[in-house]
């Protein structure tokens, strides 16, 4: 049966303690730290949380200690410039050093974004991107393995972020064997489908350490669980075989309702009702 979790995302130290617990009454099993999380939160949450309850974290968290809580993630991967792989790789490092000092199995890997759109210029950006994507990748494999972590890559959905699964797959390939799993996104993979691209669930089968469920507009913008379009009954036979199940409780506004979560998570988690009629023992 899979573990049922919640992403939490660093607010203010008072208010993300806060969710935490409320998310841990609600009965999930626990949280995967997400960006944002500068060290007062994290401090906040280390307070709050059980240390089984965490179960994965967001590469690059927490940040260091001297960017201020005003500033974006200065870390990517995929850059072209070689000084910025090296601070990529190194805050990489931190992170799963992390994940080793709190037993966290999961480091999620966002997508890159891409910025040309018109070709040729797209497909070249896309080449050049992904080979400064894999120098990273393969060093931070390096380390996931030696602290025995696994990196679980989530796979872009619209075509411009990358890798795609098909790419994803590609790097299954290249590093067999090493730490290296995937996280799908249930609304980045609708959007890859709406792109009349190859079924992205065929090509993660058995790879899927985890996955994070998020709702879908008629647009393909995020909306809130269980209030958006997203089919979850066509879903959730592929949604069986990923052993965690990572609700986003954010909702468009900016808000919060792990509760919304927690009903979606629970209608999921029962059995389908059967269709058709039943016989069976005391049946006629």
């Amino acid at each position: 049966m899979p573990s049922h979790a919640v992403l939490l995302r660093g607010v203010r130290p008072p208010e993300v303690a806060a969710r935490a617990r409320r998310v841990l009454d609600l009965g999930f099993d626990g949280v995967g730290l997400e960006d944002p999380l500068h060290h007062r939160s994290w401090e906040a949450l280390r307070e709050a949380l059980p240390r089984r309850a965490l179960l994965s974290v967001r590469l690059f968290l927490p940040y260091p200690r001297a960017l201020r809580e005003d500033q974006p993630c200065p870390f990517a991967m995929g850059s072209l410039d070689a000084g910025e792989r090296r601070d990529a790789i190194q805050q990489g490092t931190e992170t799963i050093l992390f994940a080793d000092r709190h037993r966290i199995p999961l480091v999620r890997v966002d997508p890159i974004l891409l910025e040309a759109t018109a070709p040729p210029e797209a497909a070249l950006e896309r080449r050049r991107r992904l080979d400064a994507y894999r120098l990273v990748l393969a060093r931070l494999l390096d380390a996931a393995d030696r602290y025995q972590r696994t990196l679980a890559v989530t796979p872009g959905g619209a075509a411009g972020e990358a890798p795609s699964p098909a790419e994803l797959a590609v790097f299954f390939r290249e590093f067999a064997g090493a730490p290296l799993e995937a996280w799908p996104d249930t609304l980045r993979l609708r959007a890859h489908e709406a792109g009349g691209r190859a079924d992205p669930w065929v090509l993660l089968e058995g790879k899927a350490a985890a996955v994070t469920l998020r709702d879908s507009s008629g647009d393909l913008e995020p909306a809130a669980l269980g209030a958006g379009l997203m089919d979850w009954e066509s879903l959730r036979p592929r949604l069986e075989s990923c052993p965690l199940w990572m609700a986003d409780p954010e909702t468009p506004g900016g808000g919060f309702d792990p509760e919304a979560a927690a009903r979606l998570v629970e209608g999921l988690a029962k059995a389908p009702e059967p269709k058709g009629p039943q016989r069976g023992l005391f049946l006629p």
